[in-house]
């Protein structure tokens, strides 16, 4: 997906959005004592609210780098956390299945009669007389 396929959300949503966060870092501040930084993020929550409110177009810039941010953070930060997951969880797993030599998928051939695996009749009659 390219980025000029993305929909961007409205300049009100983007507005909120930043105020939030900005009320949320005040309210951290102020609960751990830093006044200073409390009442700068509040300042900068206070001119997001009123540029929100007021003139929502001027914030079209911020929310096109912001998506473009994100855009770029999705780039890096996908392959990295799937390759983790599949180098380290699925790829062990899987030589920890060979080692022990099993075969869930039945793969190996083997030479015999017949490759047809028999199943209990009793439980399949059963399953479905009443499927739902």
């Amino acid at each position: 997906m390219k980025f000029d396929e993305l929909k961007l959300p409205s300049n009100k949503n983007f507005g909120f959005l930043i105020t939030l966060v900005f009320f949320i870092v005040t309210g951290y501040f102020f609960f751990k004592s830093n006044t200073f930084i409390a009442y700068i993020s509040a300042f900068f929550a206070i001119i997001f609210m009123l540029t929100t409110i007021l003139r929502p177009q001027y914030l079209y810039q911020l929310n096109i780098l912001w998506m473009r941010l994100g855009f770029l953070l999705g780039k890096i930060v996908s392959p990295i956390v799937l390759g983790i997951i599949f180098f380290g969880i699925f790829t062990p797993v899987a030589l920890i299945i060979r080692l022990v030599g099993r075969d869930e998928l039945r793969l190996k051939f083997k030479r015999k009669k017949s490759h047809w695996i028999p199943r209990d009749n009793s439980k399949t009659s059963k399953n479905f007389k009443k499927q739902f």
